[in-house]
């Protein structure tokens, strides 16, 4: 196995066709992956890309992104961003396409890509990510640069190679194409594809053998809008529907930033490297220490920071000093914990905002789940376990499956998972198309399922289909097929995340309707048929446990759903549950069963009433009402501790107990009298006092 990404140093081993960005550009750092020494199947490579897709996974030290025969849907193999990929880079690989006779001869293709997807995303084959792709993802792409190898079906009009891309989510058009067949049916090409991007000159390449229709296009011109950024990521994307065909990609090598690497003045620094900080002046950068932050200048530019700047990320700890601790002197924040490097003084002690003493690799020093930033933020010491920032539980807007009184509800934490719901009805309840319609269905119960089944699952992913979130595919637990809903419940634990940038990822064949309350507010999303990622985004400045209610909707045809997160400190995209694949923790809604003041009511209970403000007011002998019940008999009983009469039917709750008639039915026997005025003596006086037992409706 080959597989770096590092600095690119020496590049005398590639041929020099690849060495097409000239100049004083920055260090290259590259990224190269021959797929070797992978066992077959394999689908995590370990490298910080995501593999997505049902056809997608190493066979035979080669990866294989599409079957023949095999009509599996979206794949796509994402790689993180490269360092300096704004100053330009070049990409090669080698591919094999194989499609049989049969079916549309061939379909459908694939894409190269660099843009501001997310990692783990997908999209049309010939197209990129797209722009709202059926399927595929939805239109968050704003800005990407496709070279594409369109197969779909020989002699097509738009059948061929081309570069193409998106400007602020909008087509772009070609930017080059050429018409005509890729390979014909019942045959095999492969070869060798090279793609770059100039940032200096603001043009693109794209070269291909071996395709019976060959790419050649070189230096294009980019349209104003469209330039490289360090943080776009690259990609392939490729799909297959109704026909397919065998992808292999293999031996890939993308470089960022090239440069001219003569070193006139033998000083171990590449003349490219020191005239971008001091153009055509070699005399300045040397063996010394130019910036005396305690790196020397062949070291900073074999490490990539700034040879004239002590601290090239700014995060107030000096290159030499964050090279001696083993943080990053690129990444003014090393651990991700919402600190700067250097205030993390690592000394145990916390001083202040500037010197928190805390490890600047370690995104919680103190291990209790609250990540150090945070700590600061809130006053607490992220170096104390004990000293801990109070997390917020926020109480739902929406009415969960298992109801309990307003603001009583709670994580359930002696079980993970979420609550599940699944509801049959007859036809003409759930449609397509219609997510809020169907959510609102579910959760009124009106009209009633014709079966209901409830039961707590471990992960928010159901039904065969859909890939581009998560292929857990879990069966549905009562059947699924037509006509049917699905709602989730659960508790989201965001307090061991940073506050940041977020996004809940919905996907589904029908249809999707999304809550979820935060301390930041309320984020909803939903879609019809049937993005595999439509992605909505949410800031979070406040860590939490927040409530999350989502319904599924299906009248008929495939059946699944997906619901998923991304954010910091998960990798690529993940379903809600997922922990083994980074999700945040969940767990079903439940009641918060808390007894601060140890007198056997819940605090929730002696809060909920309007006129009680704090927990001495009742207590278990205690009898606010003087209705003859205690607090602990009324809270057992459910009736008001602050109301002698709680269904108003002029007879105390106390009385009602004591009679074994019901305190919260005016009318226990439904004989169309209130139990008050029933006084049971057997003789008819008024309709005030009727003498009628209240437990009989017909009393004589």
């Amino acid at each position: 196995m080959k597989v770096q990404m590092r600095t690119l140093r020496r590049m005398a081993f590639l041929p020099a066709s690849l060495i097409l960005l000239q100049g004083p550009i920055a260090t290259a750092e590259t990224y190269e992956q021959n797929f070797d020494d992978f066992p077959d199947g394999t689908t995590e490579l370990g490298d910080g890309t995501v593999l997505i897709g049902q056809a997608a996974s190493v066979q035979g030290g080669r990866l294989q992104l599409t079957i023949d025969n095999q009509g599996l849907g979206f794949s796509s193999f994402t790689i993180p961003a490269l360092r300096d990929s704004s100053r330009g880079w070049t990409a090669t690989w080698d591919y094999e396409l194989f499609d049989s006779v049969g079916g549309n001869p061939p379909a459908d293709g694939f894409s190269f890509n660099y843009g501001d997807f997310q990692l783990g995303e997908t999209g049309a084959a010939e197209e990129g990510w797209g722009n709202g792709v059926n399927g595929g993802s939805p239109s968050q792409v704003q800005t990407n640069l496709s070279f594409e190898v369109d197969t779909w079906q020989n002699f097509d009009a738009e059948q061929g190679v081309n570069i193409s891309g998106l400007i602020n989510g909008q087509d772009a058009g070609n930017l080059a194409f050429t018409n005509g067949p890729i390979l014909n049916d019942g045959a095999g090409v492969q070869g060798t594809m090279t793609a770059s991007y100039n940032a200096e000159n603001g043009t693109v390449s794209f070269s291909t053998t071996g395709l019976d229709t060959n790419a050649d296009f070189v230096d294009l011109l980019l349209p104003a809008g469209l330039a490289g950024d360090d943080d776009f990521n690259f990609g392939f994307s490729a799909r297959v529907g109704g026909a397919n065909q065998d992808l292999f990609i293999d031996n890939l090598v993308i470089i960022a930033g090239t440069f001219d690497e003569t070193d006139t003045d033998g000083d171990g620094i590449p003349d490219g490297f020191e005239e971008l900080y001091f153009p055509g002046d070699l005399t300045q950068l040397g063996s010394g220490d130019f910036d005396g932050d305690g790196v020397n200048d062949p070291e900073e530019y074999i490490d990539e920071t700034d040879p004239t700047a002590p601290d090239s990320d700014n995060d107030g700890s000096d290159d030499g000093q964050e090279k001696a601790a083993g943080t990053d002197p690129n990444n003014e924040d090393s651990d991700n914990d919402g600190l700067l490097d250097g205030v993390e003084t690592n000394t145990g002690t916390f001083s202040g905002a500037t010197d928190t003493g805390t490890d600047p690799l370690l995104i919680d020093t103190d291990g209790d789940s609250a990540a150090d930033g945070f700590e600061v933020t809130e006053g607490t010491d992220p170096n104390d376990p004990d000293s801990t920032p109070g997390f917020p539980t926020i109480q739902p807007s929406f009415i969960p499956i298992n109801e309990a009184a307003p603001g009583a509800y709670a994580p359930d934490l002696t079980q993970s998972g979420v609550n599940y719901q699944e509801n049959h009805y007859g036809g003409g309840v759930i449609l397509n198309g219609q997510p809020e319609a169907n959510y609102n269905a579910h959760t009124s119960g009106s009209p009633a399922p014709l079966r209901s089944f409830d039961a707590i699952e471990p992960v928010t992913s159901h039904g065969v289909g859909g890939t581009a979130i998560s292929f857990l595919d879990r069966p549905w637990l009562d059947g699924g097929g037509e006509n049917f809903s699905v709602r989730y419940n659960g508790y989201l634990d965001m307090t061991g995340f940073v506050p940041g940038n977020y996004t809940i990822h919905l996907g589904a064949d029908d249809t999707n309707y999304f809550i979820m309350d935060t301390a930041d507010g309320q984020v909803t999303g939903q879609h019809s048929c049937c993005p595999q990622n439509q992605a909505t985004s949410f800031t979070m400045t406040t860590p939490g446990i927040f409530p999350f209610d989502n319904v599924f909707g299906e009248q008929g045809g495939g059946d699944w759903t997906d619901i998923g997160i991304s954010g910091p400190g998960i990798i690529g995209i993940v379903a809600i549950g997922d922990t083994t694949a980074g999700s945040p923790p969940v767990y079903p809604i439940g009641v918060n069963a808390a007894d601060t003041d140890g007198d056997g009511l819940p605090d929730f209970w002696e809060t909920s009433w309007p006129t009680i403000d704090n927990l001495t007011q009742l207590s278990a002998d205690g009898d606010l009402d003087n209705d003859g019940s205690s607090d602990l008999e009324e809270y057992t009983a459910e009736t008001d501790p602050t109301d002698d009469d709680s269904d108003d039917d002029g007879l105390s709750d106390g009385a009602e107990a004591t009679a074994g008639t019901d305190p919260l039915d005016n009318d226990s026997d439904g004989d169309g009298l209130l139990d008050g005025v029933e006084t049971g003596t057997g003789t008819f006086v008024n309709a005030s006092d009727t003498g009628t037992d209240p437990l009989d409706n017909d009393s004589d």
